[in-house]
């Protein structure tokens, strides 16, 4: 198994709270991922534990939209079937810490996009007040 039952559970409960854009509605799943989050991780657990036969019978699907911006103009949003969404965001928040330590620490106050999944959640990180108050 790759991503661990807390990795599996922090990505369920994101999606449910977060959907993956903020351009398109949230999918109908979002609200079994809220209601019944011990059905959706014990599902991506057997997802992760037989990938390649889930990737063969139920692949990564996505929609691809153009969505209004202002009066007159458009752009282009993705939204993948949200089971996968889930599952993909476990496996980032597996590597986060290998990501994070290979990124510019946040202390040198130059990167202000999203960091480690997790630290979305913990107060004092709001990446737009950072990025106004050093600029």
């Amino acid at each position: 198994m790759i991503a661990s039952e807390a990795s599996l559970r922090f990505a369920v409960r994101n999606v449910a709270n977060w959907g993956d854009t903020d351009v398109l509605p949230f999918p109908l799943e979002n609200h079994w991922f809220h209601d019944a989050e011990d059905d959706v991780v014990a599902l991506l657990a057997g997802l992760d534990e037989d990938f390649e036969k889930w990737l063969s019978d139920y692949p990564l699907l996505f929609d691809k939209v153009l969505a209004a911006v202002g009066y007159v103009g458009f752009r282009g949003a993705t939204q993948i079937d949200p089971i996968w969404n889930a599952y993909l965001l476990a496996l980032v928040v597996e590597l986060g810490p290998e990501i994070e330590a290979a990124r510019i620490p946040t202390s040198a106050n130059c990167v202000f996009s999203y960091r480690d999944p997790r630290q979305l959640l913990l107060p004092g990180r709001d990446n737009y007040f950072c990025w106004s108050r050093s600029s």
